[in-house]
């Protein structure tokens, strides 16, 4: 059975390395809260699971929530997702 490959991130080193940068300094005692917005199609999800990938997930929990624009008149939206998807 072939294994589907990922391809390659492009285009979001910076937006790549600001989240795992702020990952490090959780790690290290210091709580962070990272949101990745923007309009549909830009590579939010895939930013987030590159971001997930190289993460052991024996030393680092990711959340990841998400919101629609229609969950706009609820304030933090994803983040109360991400919070709910935690709790499962």
């Amino acid at each position: 059975m072939a294994t589907a490959q990922r391809s390659r991130l492009v285009g979001r080193v910076t937006e790549l390395d600001a989240a795992r940068e702020a990952l490090a300094s959780a790690r290290s005692g210091e709580g962070r809260l990272v949101f990745v917005h923007g309009e549909a199609g830009i590579g939010k999800t895939r930013l987030c699971q590159e971001l997930r990938a190289t993460q052991d997930p024996r030393r680092t929990q990711v959340l990841a929530g998400r919101a629609d624009p229609g969950d706009a008149a609820t304030m933090f939206s994803a983040l109360a997702d991400s919070l709910r998807a935690a709790r499962r």
